[in-house]
């Protein structure tokens, strides 16, 4: 498991230059302290991503659309949406 606070590159579209697992099983999981951790500014990639807040509140925007994920909650978020994560 990773912390995703290290910085996230992207390209002129928005799209993240991270790689996310390897080709073959593009998976990676990651754990984050929205306490301290920065904010996930919007970005896209090709892979899905899957987000279970396990305490506090974060808010999340998916492709302009604002929503509010609180503990125990999850979220989906689809293969080329734009996306961004910042603490609640």
């Amino acid at each position: 498991m990773q912390d995703s606070s290290k910085n996230s590159k992207v390209d002129n579209t928005l799209k993240e230059l991270n790689a996310h697992g390897s080709f073959e099983l593009p998976i990676e999981t990651y754990t984050d302290n929205c306490v301290i951790f920065h904010s996930l500014y919007n970005h896209w990639h090709d892979e899905m991503e899957i987000l279970v807040v396990e305490s506090g509140r974060t808010r999340v925007s998916v492709n302009g659309t604002d929503c509010l994920v609180a503990q125990g909650e999850g979220f989906f978020i689809n293969a080329g949406a734009l996306h961004g994560a910042w603490p609640a």
